[in-house]
């Protein structure tokens, strides 16, 4: 999407195909705005499965530049599968990642970039990843990876399930994180077939509202 505005992309199936590379799944860029992704599957679904932003060449924005690639981008209720980062806010401000479910992802958990000067660019910035659950393995080693001139301090992080399959510690985060609970394995009910359906009864999972149908 290119300068795309008031749009909701729901209930899709984003699949990637094996011997075959894809950047991403769902990308909302050139100063769209107010675009929800909500309750999809997005499994190996590109490098970052939903880019919210992205790099645009001047003359494409529409209606003009206003200083940002996307503003006001939700991404919610979905699944993510694999992919180099299920994630990614790139010269955004004001988008919000709620009540997903992420598993397993390549490298890193979300990512944090600026892909336009920040002479005619806010840097990346407010953005909020709340009420997700996430289990993740030891390809995961930084949990955000954050790019220069951005403004990860100003990303809010709260009411997160956090499960890493390795046992290590928590992964830092680029800024403090709210309510989070930790080390609490999902126990989803069959990955493999799409169905992340919450098995445990820990009642601390409880406050995360997570997507876990199968879309």
């Amino acid at each position: 999407m290119v300068g795309c505005s008031d749009g909701i992309i729901e209930s899709c199936r984003f699949i990637g195909l094996d011997g075959f590379s894809q950047d991403s799944g769902v990308q909302a860029k050139g100063g769209s705005r107010d675009v929800t992704v909500k309750n999809s599957l997005f499994r190996n679904a590109g490098q970052r499965a939903v880019n919210i932003g992205g790099s645009t060449g001047l003359q494409f924005f529409r209606p003009e530049p206003a200083g940002f690639e996307a503003r006001n981008i939700t991404v919610s209720g979905n699944v993510f599968v694999g992919s180099l980062a299920p994630i990614a806010f790139v010269t955004s401000t004001d988008c919000t990642v709620s009540r997903n479910t992420i598993f397993l992802p390549d490298k890193w958990i979300l990512r944090i970039l600026q892909e336009q000067p920040l002479d005619k660019f806010m840097p990346c910035q407010k953005g909020v990843f709340e009420n997700n659950i996430v289990v993740y393995d030891a390809r995961v080693r930084i949990a955000a990876n954050v790019g220069v001139n951005t403004k990860p301090e100003s990303f809010v992080f709260r009411d997160n399930a956090w499960f890493d399959m390795t046992g290590r510690p928590k992964l830092p985060l680029p800024s403090d994180e709210l309510n989070s609970v930790f080390q609490i394995d999902p126990q989803f009910a069959d990955p493999d077939k799409n169905d992340f359906s919450i098995l445990s009864k820990d009642k601390r999972l409880q406050d995360v509202s997570a997507h876990s149908a199968t879309p």
